[in-house]
This record gives structure tokens, C-alpha cells and sequence, in this order.
């Protein structure tokens, strides 16, 4: 093999490595990612929540009460909304982890 042909080729592997290891590293949940259960029976809440929010808007005048409603929900599953947040921003990124809190 040539230097030329060297020089050519080792970009490409590392590149394919890097790929390879990003792909991987994206099927594994950081630990301060919320588990695809908890986040499956958090998402149930919340939804059933904002219906309830929707169904009797007389008792949810303002924002702020809308607001702590959500967040009694949060606190009744021991997370905050960042951690939430959070979570829903990874579990975008990360499609497959994502469909399984779905299927939950």
C-alpha cells in the first residue's frame, strides 16, 4: 500500500470507529436519564392531568395553577421538572429508548 492510499484510509476507519462508538453509547441510558418505565408511568400522569386541566378549566383559572398541578405530579413520582426535561430531551435523541416508554 502506498502512503498516499495510508493517508486516505485512516481517516475513514477512524471515522467508522467513532460512528460505531457514538451509535453504541446511544443505546445505553445516562444515569440521570429517567428509566423508560418511570418516565412511561410519569407521561400516563401527566397526560390524564392536562385532560383533567382541559375538562374543567373553571377549577385552573391561571397559569400558576396549571403550573402546580403539573408539579404535584412531578412530586408524587419524586422528580423535578428539569429532571423531566431533561429525560424528554434524551429519550428525543434517542428514538428507540423512547418507543419503549410508548409501549410501556
Amino acid at each position: 500500500m502506498s502512503h498516499l492510499t495510508t493517508m486516505r484510509i485512516f481517516p475513514l476507519i477512524a471515522v467508522a470507529i467513532g460512528l460505531g462508538s457514538m451509535m453504541m453509547a446511544c443505546h445505553s441510558r445516562p444515569g440521570n436519564i429517567i428509566s423508560e418505565k418511570k418516565m412511561a408511568e410519569i407521561l400516563a400522569d401527566v397526560y390524564v392531568g392536562e385532560a383533567v386541566i382541559e375538562s374543567t378549566p373553571q377549577l385552573f383559572t391561571t397559569d400558576s395553577a396549571r403550573r402546580a398541578f403539573k408539579q404535584e405530579i412531578f412530586a408524587r413520582h419524586g422528580v423535578t421538572n428539569a429532571d423531566v426535561d431533561t429525560s424528554l430531551f434524551w429519550y428525543g435523541y434517542n428514538v428507540e429508548q423512547y418507543m419503549e416508554v410508548c409501549r410501556q
